[in-house]
């Protein structure tokens, strides 16, 4: 019944003008929804599908061409809402039914793509002779688009590589939009221990739908369903910015990111090098607030295709790529936007753990280390301290000694820069990052840690909460260290056990609520390892 309802919406769709638009969306709408169900349900309606959505697409460029010269703006808005809605059917066919995905409805799936792909670089030309009203309808097409290339193989679409690339380097590099979209871009490709350092506004909490609203800002709020009628029947993934959807200008910049980060680890090495040198130079050329924008959607795409190579086990190519790579990384821990500093860390980390090279690793901790001992501002400051902290991550732990006596000599300096809260928070964050990589290795330096996170403790004053939260890591991090030896007698081990005492309850004093749960969390981990020790009465 729904695939006939379906079906006679959109075959009904021109009989009636005031309302083509309205049934060619609810025609799609529903044959998306019903994609949902899964194989059983989908198998009986394939075929009307895969026919809807052949004769939806030109066959041939020639057509498109003797399209482009017929038809008005209505008419072209109609026509865009039903391919749209076919690529948004088609997406969840996929996503939802991979057991039919065989070899014959794969080919049968294909032949519209090169189409679908054609439509997309003439978009620009067909919204300049048509006019404005073109403009949300050829941004959502494009959207959708995107989102359909990203779960497809991309083998399936091969052919269309450059012309793809070439879109979405323009998205990226020359936005639409003057907002900027970190709160929603950058989140789930920061690590989740670094989003600490950022405040409570990026950690999960009952109230955070309200706090991103009032985020995005510039009076564009996300979870309006009228941007994107068919997230009705999606479900958000975990660790997706919420509320969603988002408007079309900023949901096209999140899918390109998304598709470039796929097609970027499946291109040439050569076409790589071409890619990266274009996206750098488009960064240099911006101006103004508008640079941290195109950094800020290139960092994001380009991290993206760093998860995906790790995942894949891919390599990122030749020295030359290597370096244009770490220039685009390293501008990024230097911005004075603290979210995107923080991606940068994690990219990093993601770069040392794709290349896979010993003598690179160490190449990327020289400069940090050199960028430190040099720069006197808070920004390299927090961005290097930071970068050192995360660059084993994804390495299986720190193994070199000299390494981390390096390390944790800078840190160590950096934490007690009274001069700047942040510095010291930032430092803090890595010292504890660097705790829990080093594991048994740091064993050596545990008493003058403990020691300088106790003189800290007492000496920052509590309205600092964000050094105190940094302080109360650095804590839970060395207690874990220690582990079961804190049950031990010896006198040694007897000052340590008193010593994280002391931190937790100088944290369990601190009017932060934040800070009182490190508290508690170091609690915790004492009262593990040595239960005798520790009175829990006082929670």
């Amino acid at each position: 019944v729904i695939m006939t309802v379906a079906e006679d919406l959109l075959c009904s769709a021109s009989q009636n003008s005031r309302i083509s638009l309205q049934r060619t969306q609810a025609g799609w709408l529903l044959i998306a929804a019903l994609m949902t169900l899964g194989p059983a349900v989908v198998q009986h309606h394939l075929p009307r599908m895969l026919l809807l959505w052949k004769c939806i697409f030109p066959s041939s460029p020639k057509d498109l061409e003797t399209e482009k010269t017929r038809g008005d703006s209505f008419t072209w808005q109609v026509t865009l809402e039903g391919r749209a809605g076919a690529l948004c059917a088609i997406k969840s066919f996929v996503s939802h039914c991979a057991g039919l995905l065989t070899d014959e409805v794969v080919q049968r799936l294909l032949p519209p793509l090169p189409s679908a792909v054609d439509l997309l670089t003439q978009l620009s030309s067909i919204y300049k002779s048509y006019g404005n009203s073109l403009k949300t309808p050829s941004t959502v097409y494009r959207h959708k688009l995107y989102e359909l290339l990203a779960v497809l193989p991309p083998k399936t679409y091969e052919g269309s590589f450059c012309d793809v690339l070439k879109e979405l380097v323009t998205d990226l590099t020359v936005p639409d939009s003057q907002i900027d979209a970190s709160t929603f871009l950058l989140p789930p490709l920061c690590h989740e221990n670094d989003l600490l350092l950022l405040g409570p506004l990026l950690q999960e909490t009952d109230h955070r739908f309200i706090e991103e609203q009032l985020l995005l800002g510039n009076s564009i709020a996300g979870g309006s369903l009228e941007y994107d009628p068919y997230s009705i029947y999606e479900k958000v993934a975990k660790g997706d910015s919420v509320p969603t959807p988002l408007p079309p200008i900023l949901s096209v910049i999140s899918a390109a990111t998304r598709l470039f980060g796929v097609m970027f680890s499946h291109v040439a090495e050569s076409h790589r090098l071409q890619v990266l040198e274009q996206l750098l130079n488009s960064i240099k050329q911006a101006k103004g607030s508008r640079q941290q924008i195109v950094q800020l959607n290139v960092v994001s795409a380009f991290s993206t295709s760093l998860k995906h190579l790790a995942n894949c086990k891919g390599s990122l190519g030749s020295e030359e790529v290597r370096r244009s790579a770490l220039t685009l990384v390293m501008g990024a821990l230097e911005s004075n936007n603290p979210l995107l500093r923080c991606a940068a860390a994690e990219c990093l980390a993601r770069l040392a753990q794709v290349v896979s090279d010993t003598s690179f690793t160490a190449g990327l901790a020289q400069v940090s280390f050199d960028k430190l001992k040099s720069a006197r501002d808070v920004v390299s400051r927090t961005g290097h301290s930071l970068a050192l902290g995360c660059l084993y991550r994804y390495l299986g732990g720190i193994g070199s000694t000299q390494h981390l006596n390096a390390c944790v000599g800078i840190l160590y300096t950096l934490s007690q820069d009274t001069t700047s809260p942040d510095v010291q928070a930032w430092a803090l964050h890595s010292l504890s990052l660097i705790v829990d990589l080093a594991g048994p290795l740091y064993h050596v330096h545990v008493e003058p840690t403990l020691s300088l996170v106790l003189m800290l403790l007492l000496t920052v004053p509590p309205a600092y909460a964000e050094v105190h939260q940094s302080l109360g890591r650095c804590l839970n991090a060395l207690i874990t260290t220690l582990g079961p030896e804190l049950q031990g007698s010896s006198t040694t081990v007897s000052a340590l056990r008193t010593s994280c005492l002391l931190g937790c309850a100088v944290m369990q004093d601190n009017p932060d609520c934040l800070v009182q749960a490190q508290a508690i969390s170091c609690l915790q981990q004492l009262h593990m390892f040595a239960p005798r020790h520790v009175n829990l009465s006082s929670l």
